[in-house]
C-alpha cells in the first residue's frame, strides 16, 4: 500500500495525495475535482474516468429532482411497519398516527428497489408533540451491498417538537453508499424521546439526470 501511495504521489507530483484501497467504489459528493478512481485487476491499474464523469453529472443535477416514491397515507399505512417502541399505527385524515413510548422508536418502509445514483433525498413531513421542544430523528437505509441495516448507514436530523407540521429533508447519498448499490428499504427513527407523532408524507426524491442544452431536465 505504501509503494502504491508513493507511486501515485510521484506520478501526480503531489505529496498530499491520499490512497484508499476499497472493494467497491464509493459514491462521493465532495472534492470531485481532486479525486481519482483506479481499478486494479491482475497487476493492471486502470483509471476509471467514467465513474468520475457520472459523479460530476450528479453534482450538476443535484438541484433538479422529482418525486420517485411517495407515501402519503391517504389510503392506510402503505406497508409501513412499527418495529420498536411505537404504540402501533392508525390513520386519520390522511395522517399516520403513532406514539413513541421510549427513546429508541423506529419504523420500516415497505421493500423498495432504487439505484443510489438516482437518489437525491428523502423528505419526511410530520408533526411531533413532546415535553422537549427539540428532538433528534434518524433515517437508516438498507443497501444491497450489506446484509441488513448497518450501524453507520444513517443520517441524523433535528426535529422541532412544537406541534406544527415540518418537512425534514435528509440527504442519504452522503452516507456509506457505493457504485452499484441499490436501496432496498428505509428505517425511520422519528424521534429519540416519548412523543406523539403524526406523519403526513414520506417522499423519496430522484435526480433528473437527463441533460438538454447544458441543463438538467426532469422526464415524466
Amino acid at each position: 500500500m505504501n509503494q502504491l501511495l508513493y507511486a501515485m504521489q510521484l506520478a501526480y507530483k503531489n505529496l498530499h495525495l491520499e490512497v484508499h484501497n476499497l472493494k467497491k467504489f464509493p459514491l462521493l459528493t465532495e472534492r470531485l475535482g481532486r479525486t481519482y478512481f483506479f481499478e486494479f485487476d491482475r497487476r493492471r491499474i486502470t483509471e476509471r474516468v467514467d465513474l468520475l464523469a457520472v459523479l460530476e453529472k450528479r453534482e450538476r443535477c443535484m438541484n433538479m429532482s422529482q418525486p420517485a416514491i411517495v407515501w402519503d397515507f391517504g389510503n392506510g399505512v402503505q406497508g409501513w411497519e412499527a418495529w420498536n417502541e411505537l404504540a402501533g399505527f392508525s390513520v386519520r385524515e390522511g395522517m399516520l398516527i403513532t406514539k413513541s413510548e421510549g427513546s429508541d422508536p423506529y419504523m420500516a418502509s415497505p421493500e423498495i428497489d432504487l439505484d443510489v445514483l438516482t437518489m437525491a433525498s428523502v423528505e419526511i413531513t410530520m408533526r411531533v408533540i413532546a415535553e422537549q421542544r427539540v428532538l433528534e430523528g434518524q433515517l437508516y437505509w438498507h443497501a444491497s451491498s450489506s446484509q441488513d441495516f448497518e450501524p453507520g448507514s444513517f443520517r441524523q436530523f433535528t426535529v422541532n417538537a412544537d406541534g406544527d407540521f415540518h418537512t425534514y429533508r435528509v440527504d442519504v447519498v452522503q452516507g456509506a453508499l457505493f457504485f452499484g448499490d441499490r436501496v432496498l428499504r428505509l428505517r425511520l427513527d422519528p424521534v429519540n424521546a416519548v412523543a406523539d407523532i403524526a406523519i403526513k408524507r414520506v417522499q423519496i426524491n430522484g435526480l433528473c439526470l437527463n441533460e438538454q442544452g447544458g441543463q438538467c431536465v426532469c422526464v415524466p
